[in-house]
C-alpha cells in the first residue's frame, strides 16, 4: 500500500508541473518599479485608480498581469483585492470602459521587491504583485488603449501605483488617475506606471496524463477490492 501512495503523490506531481504555464508572451511592458513614488490608486483615496494610455504592439489575449506598488497608509494589508480595467481612448485620455476584471490575494501574489523613502524620511515596502486575471483583457495591435489599476479593498491602506524604474521602448508616460466617486480623468503626471500584460499558455493534461491518472486508479480499485473480506 505504501508503495501505491508513493506512486499516487508521483503521479501528481507530475500532473502539476505538466499543467503549469510552459511559455509566457509579453503583450506589453511598462516596466518594473522597485522604489520609486506611487500614484493613488485607492478607492478610500482622492484618486481611486491610476494607469496609463498606451499602444499595444501586439495582438493578443491578457490573462496574466505584474504590476508595482505600495501602501501609503504605512501597514501591509493580510488580504487585498484589485479592479483591473481596459478603457478606450480618445483624444489620448481615457474614455469607454472596455472590461475590467478582479484580482484577490492570496491567490494573487504579492513579493517585496524594494523600498521607498517618504518626503517625512519614512521608509515604506515596494510589492510587486503577480497572478492571472479572473476575465481575460483582449489587445489589437495598433489600438490605443488605457490601463488602470485600483485597490478595492476594505480597510483603505492608500494603496499607490510605483512608476517604473526604466521606462522600456515602446512604454508610456501618458499616466492619468481617476477621481474618487467620478468617472473622470485627470493627467496627473508624465509617469510611467509599472506594469506588464502577459497572455500565459496553460495547458490542459494530455492523452497520456489522463490515462496514468486512471490506470493509477484501477489500480487502488483492485487493490481495495483483494483486500476486502470475503463472505
Amino acid at each position: 500500500m505504501k508503495k501505491i501512495s508513493l506512486l499516487v503523490v508521483l503521479l501528481v506531481t507530475f500532473l502539476s508541473f505538466a499543467s503549469t504555464p510552459t511559455s509566457a508572451q509579453i503583450l506589453y511592458d511598462n516596466g518594473v518599479g522597485t522604489g520609486g513614488y506611487g500614484y493613488y490608486a485607492d478607492v478610500g483615496s482622492t484618486f481611486s485608480e491610476a494607469g496609463d494610455v498606451f499602444t499595444a504592439g501586439l495582438s493578443g489575449t491578457v490573462n496574466f498581469v505584474d504590476f508595482s506598488g505600495l501602501y501609503y497608509g504605512g501597514s501591509t494589508p493580510t488580504t487585498d483585492s484589485f479592479v483591473l480595467s481596459l478603457y478606450s481612448v480618445n483624444s489620448g485620455a481615457p474614455n469607454t470602459l472596455i472590461a475590467s476584471t478582479t484580482s484577490l490575494l492570496p491567490s494573487f501574489s504579492r513579493t517585496p521587491v524594494g523600498t521607498h523613502t517618504t518626503t517625512t524620511g519614512g521608509t515604506l515596502t515596494v510589492y510587486q504583485f503577480s497572478g492571472f486575471v479572473q476575465t481575460p483583457l483582449t489587445l489589437a495591435a495598433g489600438t490605443s488603449y488605457y490601463f488602470g489599476i485600483s485597490d478595492t479593498s476594505n480597510p483603505y491602506q492608500n494603496f499607490a501605483v510605483v512608476i517604473s524604474d526604466t521606462v522600456p521602448a515602446g512604454g508610456s508616460t501618458a499616466e492619468f488617475s481617476r477621481i474618487a466617486g467620478t468617472s473622470t480623468f485627470s493627467a496627473t503626471g508624465p509617469d510611467a506606471l509599472s506594469f506588464q500584460l502577459q497572455s500565459l499558455d496553460v495547458p490542459e493534461p494530455s492523452a497520456w496524463e489522463l490515462l496514468a491518472l486512471s490506470c493509477v486508479g484501477l489500480v487502488l480499485a483492485r487493490k481495495c477490492a483483494l483486500r476486502s473480506p470475503r463472505a
